[in-house]
Formats: C-alpha cells, sequence, structure tokens
C-alpha cells in the first residue's frame, strides 16, 4: 500500500501540466525540510532544457497522493513514459540521455474517487454560494421594499434549510476527504496548506452556526423592524462563504496565497 501510495504520488508529480522542461532523473528519498526539520518521504525531480539541468525539486509525496487514474496515464504517455514490468522507463531526452533508475512499482486500478469527491464538493459549493447570492440579492432587497416577509421566509427556509444545509454538509465531508490527498493530517499544524486547510474548517463551523441559527431562532420570529440585523448576519454568511472559496483555491492551487 505504501509503494502504491508513493507511485501514484510520483505520477501526478511527472504529469503535472507545468513541467518547466523535459524530465531528466527522478528518485523517491526521504529528505529533511529546511523549514520544518522534519523527514518527508519526496519524489526528487530534476527537470532539464537543451540537456542542461534547470530546475531541482523535492516534491512531499503526502501532497500528492490519490491522483493514479486513466488520464493521468494517458498524461504520463503523452509525456514520453510507458510502463513495463514493474518498473516505469522513461524515454531519451533529446540530446540522448535517459531517465535512469527505474522505480519498482505495483500495478495500479483506475481511482475513480478523486474525481468524483471533486464534483461533489463544487456542486456542493455552487448550490450554497449560488443560494445565497441570489437570496441576499434578490429576495432580500424585495422583502425591505415590500416590508412583506412571507416570501423571504419562505425562501430562507430552502436555503438557510433543506437544500443549503445539504450542500454545506456534502461540501465540508467532501472538502476534508480531499484535504487527506495534500496534507499528512499527523503534521497539518507545521504545514503551509494545513493552516489554510484549519482556517477553512473553524470558518465551516463558524457558517454551520451562523445558519443554524438564522434558521432555527432568527427567521422564524423575523418582524419588519428586526429585518436590518438578518440582513446584515445574511451577508456576513456569504463573505465568509467566499473566503472559504478562496482558501480552497489556495490549497489546490500553490502559491496562489503564499502557501
Amino acid at each position: 500500500m505504501r509503494m502504491q501510495k508513493e507511485t501514484e504520488s510520483l505520477f501526478w508529480v511527472l504529469s503535472h501540466r507545468h513541467c518547466p522542461g523535459e524530465l531528466a532523473r527522478f528518485e523517491l528519498r526521504s529528505v529533511e525540510s529546511d523549514s520544518y526539520g522534519i523527514a518527508h518521504d519526496c519524489a526528487i525531480v530534476e527537470y532539464a532544457h537543451d540537456g542542461i539541468a534547470v530546475d531541482h525539486r523535492a516534491v512531499p509525496l503526502a501532497r500528492f497522493q490519490g491522483f493514479a487514474n486513466h488520464m493521468v496515464a494517458q498524461r504520463l504517455a503523452s509525456l514520453g513514459f510507458v510502463r513495463g514490468l514493474g518498473h516505469l522507463i522513461g524515454t531519451p531526452c533529446s540530446h540522448g540521455w535517459a531517465v535512469p533508475a527505474p522505480l519498482v512499482m505495483v500495478q495500479l486500478p483506475m481511482n475513480l474517487e478523486y474525481p468524483i469527491l471533486v464534483i461533489f464538493h463544487v456542486l456542493g459549493a455552487a448550490i450554497w454560494i449560488g443560494a445565497l447570492v441570489s437570496f441576499v440579492l434578490g429576495t432580500l432587497p424585495a422583502a425591505t421594499r415590500t416590508g412583506d416577509l412571507s416570501q423571504l421566509k419562505s425562501t430562507g427556509k430552502i436555503v438557510l434549510g433543506r437544500v443549503g444545509f445539504a450542500a454545506l454538509v456534502v461540501q465540508a465531508l467532501t472538502g476534508i476527504r480531499l484535504a487527506g490527498n495534500w496534507i499528512n493530517w499527523s503534521t497539518i499544524f507545521k504545514e503551509p496548506n494545513g493552516h489554510l486547510i484549519l482556517t477553512k474548517i473553524v470558518l465551516l463551523v463558524v457558517l454551520f452556526g451562523l445558519g443554524g441559527f438564522l434558521f432555527h431562532r432568527t427567521l422564524p420570529r423575523l418582524e419588519p423592524d428586526k429585518l436590518g440585523g438578518f440582513v446584515g448576519m445574511t451577508w456576513l454568511v456569504l463573505i465568509l462563504s467566499l473566503v472559504v472559496l478562496v482558501l480552497g483555491v489556495g490549497v489546490r492551487v500553490p502559491g496562489f496565497l503564499g502557501s
């Protein structure tokens, strides 16, 4: 199982679309992090341009686990890599020197869990944020102008209740599962991505609390003279949801938030 995860991780590293040049060398080794003094299993990846090594990276495998699937295999083939009998073999570079040190590996099954989780995670976020935007920019202004709260309450029960709560739960559960592809939970407090994910979890807990308070306490007792406070809290829920969205992009896109 360990070798399978390492191989999946290396597959993802090799198939990354932002490769700066030809892959000249790769290997697995345990290296010590300069920032935290912790030993991590890493993929040592060296790239070359016109036969000259130009980039050398040590990529923690814990951040790239779970990406082995048919599309990755196709991407590897397009980069010039083939899977042999128990080895991963590289084709020669333009100047005739090939990738050394073949990697012993296991047969990898097609992994559909990751794309399915991503689909449900994105759907959950889209439903939750989309419903909030419609509620804040459409329903609330109309209720403020007319003073009629019947439509606001019926729509609020959907946005903050059945549909919205279900979407938020799906987003939280799939997000926690996906986070395991990017961090090692045992060292979450020591990783930049770990800080982003912890912040997301805290904000999700706050969102559950605010949403539950608005749905169970504020909405049923809402009167026209208290509408201002309800509008303010709903805007706060929307802003926090957008912050969670930005943090999610920061986890997925290295360097987006300086992590």
